[in-house]
């Protein structure tokens, strides 16, 4: 992949992922981090992507994986950034630190699958293009952050 098939992935679809990195950070400076690796990655590895997906569909996973690698580095996701807090559907401070604080308690592949679900609205087909996992895999995997949402949101709203 050269400059400039990276400038014009860049130029066509910055603004959606960065727009995916701040769901998952909820932080303007740590989503520009997050689209920032992911297009460090597609310099360093753009020939791996063989086309098996669409152009989007690949940076979309990158930078979902870049945006949880910098929760896996312990960054802080209850530093809410109030400049950014226009850009996303207007929730309370406390229904957020709720949100960080369930998705601190899953796993990375249920904290994937559950962010493409919940906030992406992505459908079963486009979760296991992205994912690579099966139907069922996905299903059961939902199925067990479905009744940790049960417990916990039970735990702390009753």
């Amino acid at each position: 992949m050269d400059k400039g098939d990276i400038k014009t992935l860049y130029e066509k679809y910055a603004g959606a992922l960065h727009a995916q990195a701040f769901k998952i950070l909820r932080n303007k400076a740590l989503a520009d981090e997050a689209l920032q690796d992911a297009f460090i990655n597609v310099v360093r590895y753009g020939d791996s992507f063989k086309g098996e997906s669409s152009p989007y569909t690949w940076l979309y996973r990158i930078v979902t994986n870049c945006a949880l690698s910098i929760i896996k580095k312990n960054k802080p996701m209850d530093e809410w950034d109030e400049k950014d807090s226009r850009e996303t559907v207007p929730v309370s401070r406390f229904e957020k630190k709720d949100v960080s604080q369930f998705l601190d308690k899953l796993k990375d592949d249920e904290k994937q699958i559950f962010i493409y679900r919940y906030f992406d609205d992505l459908k079963m087909d486009e979760i296991t293009a992205l994912t690579q996992l099966s139907r069922k895999t996905i299903f059961n995997k939902l199925e067990r952050v479905e009744e940790k949402i049960k417990r916990f949101f039970g735990e702390h709203h009753e």
